[in-house]
């Protein structure tokens, strides 16, 4: 049995890349917010993002398979250890 490629975690220039790159969008997010906070009321700030947000992440979820979904869901998440018991 051959082992499953998708399971293995990034290599390191890809996961540096990766944590560059959030950095960039969550810093860019932090300067967007600040000149849309100077435009538009924050309610209406905050719901419009979230409604966006929402409409990305539904857009995502009807267009992936829940395959894919899986196994990038298992890609984030730390490796079960195997429970000993006492």
């Amino acid at each position: 049995m051959t082992p499953d490629r998708s399971a293995q975690p990034p290599s390191q220039p890809i996961a540096d890349l990766q944590i560059a790159i959030a950095a960039f969008v969550a810093g860019a997010g932090w300067l967007f917010s600040i000149h849309a906070l100077a435009e538009f009321p924050p309610l209406l700030f905050l719901g419009s993002r979230f409604v966006i947000a929402g409409l990305l992440i539904g857009l995502l979820a009807r267009f992936a398979s829940f395959a894919e979904l899986g196994r990038a869901v298992r890609l984030l998440l730390p490796p079960r250890s195997p429970l000993r018991s006492p």
